[in-house]
């Protein structure tokens, strides 16, 4: 539903990962860079590190969420604006994309996403246009399965090779045979 890459990156903090590296010392200083086995070992020891770090720090974000919400700088971090709106969702999903790859509309972007479910609400709606626009603010998109609601505006800055998708269409006059509520929403 929501890709938002960069912010959520930032909700792992891989600046720190930094300190990780220190798993690498032994080979460096133990002459192993040779040792395809001593190497496979310490990249899944670094890689666990890191994964173990970010959800640590995910964890410390949930639990100082109410004093996040307070402070200056803090208050911008993904959870407190979460937290802040009053909109708890029920359900998240996080994953790590690869490299995008060259279809139209292809969704995956290289880097994290954040699915959320919310209840329905009234107060929902204008919240969701806050958090399209912080996905937009960091190079991100709005998964188009999902999509009930996505502006044209949202849905061009998301997807910028839409528009050749839409010039394809009407090339094979295939928007006058195919067509959605969705696509005709977006413009495509």
């Amino acid at each position: 539903m929501l890709n938002q890459a960069k912010l959520y990156l930032q909700l792992a903090r891989p600046h720190q990962y930094v300190k990780n590296g220190f798993v690498w010392l032994p080979i460096f200083f133990g002459v192993k860079l040779g040792d395809l086995w001593a190497l496979e070992q310490t990249l899944i020891a670094f890689v666990a590190f890191c994964l173990a770090a970010g959800g640590v720090y995910v964890l410390n974000d949930l639990k100082d969420i109410q004093e996040d919400r307070r402070h200056p700088y803090k208050k911008n971090r993904p959870l407190a604006r979460i937290a802040a709106a009053g909109l708890g969702s029920f359900l998240a999903v996080l994953k790590l994309f690869g490299p995008e790859n060259a279809n139209y509309l292809s969704f995956p972007l290289e880097g994290y996403t954040l699915a959320l479910d919310f209840k329905i609400q009234n107060r929902l709606f204008p919240f969701l246009n806050e958090l399209d626009r912080i996905v937009l603010d960091h190079g991100g998109r709005l998964y188009l399965t999902k999509d009930v609601r996505m502006s044209r505006e949202v849905f061009q800055k998301g997807y910028p090779r839409g528009e050749q998708f839409t010039q394809i269409r009407e090339h094979y006059h295939l928007n006058e045979k195919f067509n959605s509520v969705q696509s005709k929403r977006l413009g495509v």
